[in-house]
């Protein structure tokens, strides 16, 4: 060991490429005080199968002791404790310790020494957020079940997925490892991160489907939209081929940029929403996926470890889960009292009306328009009408709606569009503000707007086109 040439790291962070044989550390700890002191040197990464600490006593005796799942250690169930050591030193002792590190992944994390007590605070402090995160999370899948129930939505299921999806890339980051259950042979369990990665990407975009579904947005019918969420499945070749690996950041590039493209157009109507659990609703999820790329990001092994990159998303995925899943609920059931709203505003139209002679009164329509020519007034209101009619506002405005398929203001403006034509051709020697002022329209902005609109073109355009055409067919004659 002593032979070997060793090199300094300056920083706190342990930052060094793996090898398939392990990497050495060595480093020395010095007890300066009176008393025999204990301390826990502690690894900061669960993904290490084996770690073996040696050090040479007083007497030259070497001893070693092993940590890492791979060895046959006492531990919780649902949790495994960090790779760890004991460290006893003598009064004034000062001691070269030998770490041997064999890691699945580079190594990028902290390696610290600390006391006992603070050693087993940090055990607790892991344990209550890690079980706090999954009851709170709990929580959320169980209203969504209760969505589920209510209103019998897809939606309610795929965010389910992605959300138990997501809970467990991060439980066999850093709860327990994956590799541990399923074995440590096969090189897609050891890096299960990229497994889980694109199992949770797929979710997203079926989220996305089931949200423009119930929107009617028709976003999820091209073939694109779903080429683009199968892209997920090409994280599981990151590990298992090395020229995926060399090039992960395009594929994490291309994921990102389609999954962010598609996620906007989704919800693009809810970005400019007035509502305030709309608002909560998009900057919630703006904040989950930020920090979830900001994490991934570390992981691919681009920047050096951060508590607030690895932990970031973590701590916020409950609060996350539970905001979504009530903002669900909420907006299916205003969407279900809108149609209740609907339906009985269309029983109460059918209600005004049942008792009138319908065909009667459409007559009475059309022969005010086409035998007296109302619309000719300038001034003409829906109320003149209806009480011409004997009938209410309402009563004229749901048999116009219902009969004539149009509003009472655009069948007047049919109209008088329809006069306006004929005028233009009978009277070529009157200016276009004159002919609209004689079909009825009370301005020639007006005039021009209304006919740009059912024609497609302009009266002047209109008057030149069609007297053309009548100059040409009586040559031709």
């Amino acid at each position: 060991m002593e032979d070997l040439e060793w090199h300094q790291i300056p920083t706190e962070v342990l930052r060094v490429k793996r090898t398939p044989f392990g990497n050495w550390l060595r480093f020395s700890v010095k007890n300066s005080e009176s008393t025999i002191q204990s301390r826990i040197l502690l690894l900061g990464w669960l993904n290490v199968p084996d770690t073996q600490l040696c050090f040479f006593d007083k007497s030259g005796k070497f001893v070693s002791a092993r940590s890492g799942y791979s060895n046959d250690i006492e531990d919780e169930k649902i949790l495994t404790n960090l790779p760890h050591f004991r460290i006893d030193l003598e009064p004034n002792e000062n001691r070269i310790f030998y770490l041997f590190v064999l890691s699945n992944e580079d190594i990028n994390y902290r390696i610290q020494i600390m006391g006992l007590e603070e050693f087993e605070l940090r055990k607790r402090l892991r344990s209550i957020i890690s079980y706090s995160i999954i009851g709170i999370v709990a929580i959320a899948i169980f209203y969504s079940l209760f969505g589920y129930y209510r209103f019998r939505n897809f939606t309610f299921v795929s965010f389910l997925l992605y959300i138990i999806s997501v809970l467990v890339t991060f439980y066999f980051l850093h709860g327990r490892t994956f590799a541990e259950i399923a074995g440590n042979t096969n090189n897609l369990f050891r890096h299960s991160y990229f497994l889980f990665l694109g199992i949770s990407y797929v979710f997203l975009f079926l989220y996305l489907f089931s949200v423009d579904k119930i929107n009617q947005r028709k976003v999820y019918r091209s073939v694109f939209f779903w080429i683009s969420g199968a892209l997920g499945v090409l994280y599981f070749l990151i590990p298992l081929l090395h020229s995926w690996y060399d090039h992960r950041i395009l594929l994490l590039v291309v994921t990102v940029g389609l999954s962010s493209f598609y996620f906007i157009r989704v919800h693009y109507q809810f970005f400019g929403s007035n509502s305030s659990i709309g608002f909560l609703y998009t900057a919630s999820w703006t904040v989950f996926l930020v920090l979830n790329i900001y994490k991934t990001i570390f992981h691919f092994d681009f920047y050096p470890f951060n508590y607030f990159s690895v932990f970031g998303v973590v701590l916020f995925l409950p609060f996350h889960s539970i905001l979504i899943s009530f903002y669900l609920n909420e907006f299916l059931n205003r969407k279900k009292s809108q149609k209740l709203e609907e339906k009985d505003s269309i029983q109460t139209r059918k209600s005004t009306t049942s008792s009138l002679n319908v065909v009667e009164i459409v007559q009475g329509v059309k022969n005010l328009l086409e035998k007296k020519k109302v619309f000719l007034q300038k001034s003409l209101k829906e109320e003149n009408v209806a009480k011409e009619l004997g009938l209410s506002l309402h009563q004229l405005s749901e048999i116009i709606n219902v009969e004539f398929g149009n509003n009472f203001p655009s069948l007047i403006n049919q109209y008088r569009i329809e006069e306006a034509k004929k005028l233009l051709l009978d009277h070529p020697d009157k200016t276009t503000a004159e002919i609209g002022s004689s079909a009825g329209f009370s301005s020639k902005s007006a005039f021009y707007m209304e006919f740009k609109k059912f024609t497609g073109t302009n009266p002047n355009a209109y008057r030149r086109k069609e007297l053309k055409n009548e100059s040409t067919f009586r040559k031709n004659f």
